[in-house]
Formats: structure tokens, sequence, C-alpha cells
């Protein structure tokens, strides 16, 4: 994994423990990051070398986590706003495909597959400008 994949705020492992880290601070060669458990309790700071530094896999929890909808028994929706909407869509790994309506009716647009989780962060944040959380930490409005 490489520093430039990712921005403040996404979320990494460590390759020493089990544990997820919530990036802070990225320099070249080291990512600084806080320490959040499963329990959304927020840690010391810990300093980490890029080598040791893992992209968490993105899977159907982490999607429900993040206010994603299984609504069709296949594929994975976020409501963004009334008109405009993210579909993952499994299969090696997830297809995004952007839903947006305009005055003649929905346009769709596909894009490469992404597989991690700061992937889907990096894209959310250039959809919206803004962060993607887990929706218990009381983020992502659903439009239906």
């Amino acid at each position: 994994m490489k520093a430039t994949e990712l921005r403040l705020g996404n979320l990494f492992a460590n390759i020493e423990d089990d544990s997820i880290y919530k990036v802070t601070k990225i320099n070249e060669d080291t990512i600084e990051g806080i320490c959040i458990n499963n329990m959304g309790w927020i840690g010391e700071q810990h300093f980490h070398l890029i080598e040791q530094v893992l992209p968490i896999k993105l899977t159907e929890e982490w999607l429900l986590k993040f206010g994603f909808e299984d609504v069709t028994g296949v594929d994975y929706i976020l409501h963004i706003d009334v008109d405009f909407k993210l579909i993952l869509i499994p299969a090696d790994a997830f297809y995004p495909q952007i839903d947006k309506a305009d005055d003649i009716g929905w346009s769709s647009i596909s894009l490469n597959k992404i597989e991690y989780i700061h992937q889907l962060q990096n894209l959310y944040f250039a959809l919206t400008g803004e962060e993607l959380t887990q929706v218990s930490e009381g983020k992502n409005k659903n439009f239906v």
C-alpha cells in the first residue's frame, strides 16, 4: 500500500495487530493513526511504517455499517440524496455505479472495481465532498 492512496480519515489495519486505525497524519514513509475498536472507542495515537499498513477488504458487513442497503439481494445502494445514488455491484470485487437523475431521467456511470474501504471512502469524498462515516456515527441520511 502506498501513502498516496490514503487521505486523512481513511481506515486501515496494521500488520502487527487486528486493530483498525483512522489516518490522522500522512508522510512518505509513515502514517499516524488513532486506534478504533469495534465499539467505536478511540484510543491513543500510533505511528506506523507504510510497509506495516494494510488495506481493509471491503465486505458486505462494512457496506451495511456505512449505510448501504441490500435492496435487491445482489446490489448495495447508498442514497446520497433524492436524485443521486451510489450502487455497488459485487463480483470478484465491488463495481461502483453512480445513478443521477437529471431533466430527462436517470443517467448511470459505471466505474472500475474497488476492493478496499479506503477506496470507497475516497470515491464517496470525491462525489460528495463529505467523509463516509459509519451509520452509528450519526451520518448517512438515506432518502427513499
